[in-house]
């Protein structure tokens, strides 16, 4: 019997308990007094000018680079350098893929850190292509500086008590009667079960929201989306006002954003990050995404028109350092600028990862289709997955309101898009997800993405 089997036969309250003594470790390594120097250094660069935080930004990188020199991977590369060239030195490195990483990784691991002084890390790999790691905790630590600096830009503190929809298993699969939550109180979190989500279930959420009134939400967008269209489609209202809601962990699309606000009444706000800690992009109070300058080096590689792959640098992990890091990521700059008198540079959105798209029969390669799913609101959940060229699946959970003419907008909007690819709609009770409860949009098996 495994660690979750035998946790699932305590009873509630027990399981709170251990969920709470789990998350004091956590919260006191997370923390601790350095975390807050941290984010009062943090918070004093928020309004530096562009060029100051540029400067600040590559003292960091050609600290990093001359560190990086002594890594047995990186020692080939001539990194040493001045402040006035880190850039130019960073150029001369190749761009690292997650599969280098892997065959690699005991030439980028350090192994003159303490042992007291990390810990494990690992990606959730969505893809398919998970990665372990070392983190130091100071690069922990500091990656929710960053985190915690975004929020405190809307208002947000480790005072406040939040409800927390996402992927750990902390209500067991077996269980079918509410609460389906566990409070953990050292993290001031009500942590929602992803996992029993459906319309059988959907009063004892809404009941437990309306119980506790905590005015902050965060979660994956999925799960936020398809707690909002079960509300909707239900009729099933907050009597109490939520004052933010937050996302992370997966993109945020925008018919999801649509559902999220109707049914909670508030606009999401979100931020970009990823465990490796190589690039982190936030959401300001104007609704415009900034790169976080001092908390990583991010390149913006060209794909085609105003579409650029996210590679990122650390400036933190010296257990795993990453440089010129691909993160799989897309990013959407159009040249948009931001008065809200934060200096990172603006990004319209991140766009998913380079592999959700769809590659039609031509080559031609289409992306960001969650828009043809915005004015269908009888739609729960959608995903779509092609395996060969002419052909798509579009997995579709309806709601009961669905119709046929729902299901004739739909096959107008995809052909309108995707032109001679054969579509079949798959009708399912529930998408499957990641072994995270992650939903991926699009899932292409096409080899010659972008």
């Amino acid at each position: 019997m495994n660690i979750e089997q035998i946790y699932s036969h305590f009873p509630i309250y027990l399981q709170n308990r251990i969920l709470t003594i789990e998350a004091q470790k956590i919260y006191d390594r997370r923390y601790s007094s350095s975390f807050f120097e941290l984010l009062n250094k943090y918070s004093a660069r928020t309004f530096f000018s562009y060029d100051k935080i540029v400067d600040y930004r590559n003292k960091r990188l050609s600290n990093f680079l001359n560190f990086c020199s002594g890594i047995k991977y990186y020692s080939k590369y001539a990194l040493r350098n001045s402040h006035d060239n880190a850039e130019e030195s960073l150029d001369k490195l190749p761009i690292l893929s997650k599969d280098e990483v892997k065959l690699h990784k005991d030439e980028i691991l350090n192994n003159e850190i303490l042992k007291s002084q990390i810990m494990n890390a690992h990606t959730s790999g969505t893809t398919g292509s998970g990665l372990s790691f070392h983190q130091t905790k100071l690069a922990h630590q500091e990656q929710f500086t960053v985190w915690w600096r975004y929020r405190n830009w809307h208002g947000l503190n480790l005072d406040n008590w939040c409800l927390y929809f996402g992927g750990r298993r902390i209500v067991p699969i077996k269980q079918v009667n509410p609460p389906f939550y566990r409070i953990i109180k050292p993290a001031k979190q009500i942590m929602f079960s992803g996992y029993h989500l459906n319309e059988k279930n959907i009063r004892g959420y809404v009941d437990a929201l309306n119980e506790f009134k905590v005015e902050w939400i965060h979660g994956y967008p999925s799960l936020l989306s398809t707690l909002a269209s079960f509300m909707l489609e239900l009729k099933l209202k907050l009597n109490y006002k939520v004052k933010w809601l937050t996302t992370g962990a997966e993109n945020l699309l925008d018919f999801q954003k649509m559902k999220i606000e109707q049914a909670f009444g508030v606009i999401p706000i979100q931020h970009y990050g990823q465990a490796e800690a190589v690039a982190n992009i936030s959401e300001c109070p104007k609704a415009n995404m900034h790169v976080d300058e001092d908390f990583s080096y991010v390149e913006f590689i060209p794909i085609e028109k105003d579409k650029y792959k996210i590679i990122g640098s650390n400036f933190t992990n010296q257990a795993f350092p990453l440089l010129r890091y691909d993160t799989g990521d897309v990013a959407i700059i159009t040249g948009k600028t931001c008065n809200c008198g934060r200096p990172g540079r603006v990004v319209d959105r991140v766009d998913g990862r380079k592999e959700d798209n769809i590659v039609l029969k031509d080559g031609t390669v289409v992306g960001r289709l969650d828009h043809i799913f915005k004015d269908l609101e009888n739609i729960k959940e959608a995903q779509i997955y092609q395996k060969e060229r002419s052909k798509i699946e579009v997995r579709i959970v309806k709601s009961k309101m669905f119709e046929e003419r729902d299901e004739k907008l739909l096959l107008t909007s995809l052909k309108n898009y995707l032109r001679d690819i054969e579509i079949q709609l798959v009708y399912l009770d529930e998408i499957p997800k990641t072994k995270n409860n992650k939903l991926r949009f699009v899932i292409s098996k096409i080899d010659n993405q972008v």
